[in-house]
């Protein structure tokens, strides 16, 4: 039951201002009952999950998110994965810092 629909990530900005990392994005035509985990790795390849938002309130909208933490001094890569309540999940963007 993998949905054929995702909703578009748009507007992604990963910043970084002194220890603190910033990751904000849209998500368009938003379907309900899924939810954004932002995952963090130090080699590109092992993710932990830094992050669970909650998201599909309502469906067809648009809807901001952000993710703000504070980080040592190492390289990380973060994706946004959008995860549906059954299990299915999309990995919608990856950045590296």
């Amino acid at each position: 039951n993998i949905p054929t629909h995702w909703p578009q990530v748009t507007d992604i900005h990963v910043i970084q201002k002194g220890a603190v990392i910033s990751i904000s994005w849209k998500a368009d035509a938003e379907v309900k009952d899924m939810n954004y985990v932002v995952e963090r790795s130090t080699d590109g390849v092992h993710f932990t999950t830094a992050a669970v938002l909650l998201g599909g309130f309502e469906s067809g909208k648009q809807f901001s998110y952000e993710f703000r933490e504070k980080v040592k001094n190492t390289k990380y890569t973060y994706r946004i994965k959008q995860l549906k309540q059954d299990g299915s999940f999309h990995i919608a963007a990856e950045r590296t810092l």
